[in-house]
């Protein structure tokens, strides 16, 4: 997962509020991972095989008895039409 530095953070809020755009700051601030957020999707990794792939910043929802991290799943295409019922 990628991570901003408190010092980048503070910089790249400032150019966007600078440019106007203070609703993309404070959605920076909202997109934030916590530190739980970050252990979930380290441990998914680690759960991880071949066939799933993990963002850098993962879709994470936490729960009280875990949490789901989004993964990608990389499906060919069919050397056939699909037929579906």
């Amino acid at each position: 997962m990628m991570v901003i530095d408190k010092m980048e953070l503070s910089e790249i809020r400032r150019i966007l509020i600078d440019g106007g755009r203070k609703d993309l700051a404070d959605l920076l601030d909202r997109k934030k991972p916590t530190a739980e957020e970050i252990e979930y999707c380290e441990i998914a990794r680690e759960m991880a095989d071949e066939v799933l792939e993990f963002d850098d910043q993962p879709f994470v929802s936490v729960s009280e008895d875990g949490a789901f991290v989004s993964p990608w799943v990389w499906v060919p295409a069919p050397d056939e039409e699909v037929v579906t019922a």
